[in-house]
């Protein structure tokens, strides 16, 4: 047998060994793999995404503050220059020049404790004062915490109804009282404490009630008004009849700590009975006007100030001014001027 034969039947071999391992492939249940033919795998679903809940810290107090004997947890806010404690429900809102501080649950929009520091104060001293103040046209309530040096601390608590005094008039005072300034506590020992004035009738007549005989608030606004009008030109004198009728006096703030004295503060609104036929001819300024022949002037009252010292008057001032003349401006100006 030639080489070629040789080369020839050893093909043949091979070839037939390569078909006998193939059928007993097929046979023995082996499958080849042809990609063309690869079914798509199916792929598992990714797990669910679990959320987690972020766990919020709860805020911790960082002092507590004594109202009516109780202990209110706080957070310290810190001002420019100053401290304040702020029970842990109430919200803060600030603004240029001042900051509120707003209880969760009031009566009605306004009830606040306000801070409000002037770079510039008006009044070098220190003085509690209370009274009248105007929500929209609404009296409410004002207390005034104020101290005056290189800056002028305006403490303001502010409740609009007799319910909000009730619940938070303790708290408003002990946050002013707990206040720091640098290293101090301006309000800490700030006393006594202003509150409006008691009253008495004495011979039919309405007055301040003091320990001895009182002041008759009304003939000291009386006076102030007949010499406003013989102060008047005869021109204008001759429009008038010099007939006056004046509102009943309106307590609307006190004040203490202002040296020794104590102080409580009343307003009187006047009119002016004109001539008949006089109407055209008077002059009228901004805020007055001429109903039923009377000239009244909305903004212009008179202030009677009162003076004393818890039993007997010291003095008593009168002045003219537009409503609302109170505060540090007030205490320069009239009380300790």
């Amino acid at each position: 047998m030639n080489p070629y034969e040789k080369y020839y039947l050893r093909q043949r071999i091979m070839t037939g060994a390569i078909a006998v391992g193939a059928v007993a492939l097929v046979a023995g249940g082996l499958m080849l793999w042809q990609p063309w033919n690869r079914e798509p795998q199916q792929q598992e679903a990714p797990p669910p995404v679990v959320e987690e809940t972020p766990v919020v810290e709860e805020e911790k107090p960082d002092l507590t503050i004594t109202v009516g004997g109780k202990k209110v947890d706080c957070r310290l806010y810190r001002g420019d220059g100053w401290t304040m404690p702020v029970p842990m429900d109430w919200t803060i809102e600030e603004s240029e020049g001042e900051v509120s501080f707003i209880p969760p649950d009031s009566t009605a929009d306004g009830t606040c404790l306000t801070v409000a520091v002037s770079q510039d104060p008006v009044y070098d001293g220190e003085f509690i004062s209370v009274g009248v103040h105007d929500f929209n046209g609404e009296n409410g309530f004002e207390r005034l915490f104020y101290s005056g040096d290189a800056r002028g601390y305006n403490v303001f608590c502010k409740m609009k109804t007799e319910e909000d005094i009730e619940k938070y008039e303790k708290t408003m005072t002990a946050m002013a009282r707990t206040m720091t300034v640098g290293d101090e506590r301006p309000f800490a020992s700030l006393y006594p404490m202003a509150s409006q004035p008691e009253w008495q009738v004495v011979d039919g007549e309405t007055v301040l009630f003091l320990d001895k005989d009182g002041v008759d608030i009304e003939s000291v606004a009386e006076s102030a008004v007949k010499s406003y009008m013989n102060g008047w030109s005869n021109e204008k004198k001759a429009l008038f009849t010099g007939q006056y009728r004046m509102d009943p006096a309106q307590w609307v703030q006190s004040y203490t700590c202002v040296g020794d004295d104590y102080v409580d503060v009343f307003t009187v609104s006047a009119e002016y009975q004109v001539v008949s036929g006089g109407a055209s001819s008077v002059e009228l300024g901004e805020g007055q006007q001429i109903r039923g022949g009377w000239l009244s002037d909305a903004n212009r009252v008179l202030y009677v100030v009162v003076i004393h010292d818890g039993s007997s008057v010291k003095n008593t001032v009168t002045l003219w001014g537009k409503p609302g003349y109170s505060g540090a401006e007030f205490a320069r100006n009239v009380i300790a001027g």
